[in-house]
């Protein structure tokens, strides 16, 4: 971040941008990722500890080198990795986009779940559909809507050319 003991490459990077170090006299953090930053903050903490969840009942992701979800432990982060309409033997359920939406989000909730978290303290939402997403928003957006109902996250809508296999519409 700062300091060379801390790995972090902001002298290198002004240098490399023609401003002398003593040229500045302020520096505005715009953002700061917490995750990123934890042991700079908490000085009794070196690293953050992760814990794995993969829930049994959906599809082991282990032979994808991927867990459904990780909490760092130090600041009760938890990171969630995309979701699929996969059961439990890696196959589809359902080949509408509606239908498979549906199931994602069921995945969702149980990752959720077994990470002690819920639906309520969800931050950020991407949703990718194979296609163009303006043909599908009419009819994600209400089962979106309930799925979310009070507590709703920035949701992010994202239409690509493939995903990971197909039939998949939505991950």
């Amino acid at each position: 971040m700062f300091g060379s003991k801390l790995g972090g490459k902001l002298q290198v990077s002004l240098k490399a941008a023609s401003y002398a170090l003593d040229e500045i006299d302020t520096i505005l953090l715009t953002h700061i990722h917490a995750d990123r930053c934890y042991a700079f903050l908490h000085k009794d903490l070196d690293t953050m500890r992760k814990q794995l969840i993969n829930p049994p009942q959906l599809y082991d992701g282990r032979p994808h080198g991927m867990s459904h979800a990780v909490i760092d432990t130090a600041s009760a982060t938890v990171y969630i990795s995309g979701q699929v309409d996969w059961d439990v033997n890696h196959q589809v359920s359902c080949h509408t986009v509606e239908g498979q939406l549906k199931n994602v989000l069921t995945n969702l909730t149980v990752v959720l779940d077994a990470s002690g978290s819920s639906v309520e303290n969800l931050l950020s939402l991407r949703i990718y559909v194979r296609g163009e997403l303006g043909e599908f928003i009419e009819n994600i957006a209400p089962i979106l809507a309930q799925f979310l109902a009070e507590s709703p996250p920035t949701v992010t809508g994202i239409g690509v050319s493939s995903l990971a296999s197909l039939p998949r519409n939505i991950g």
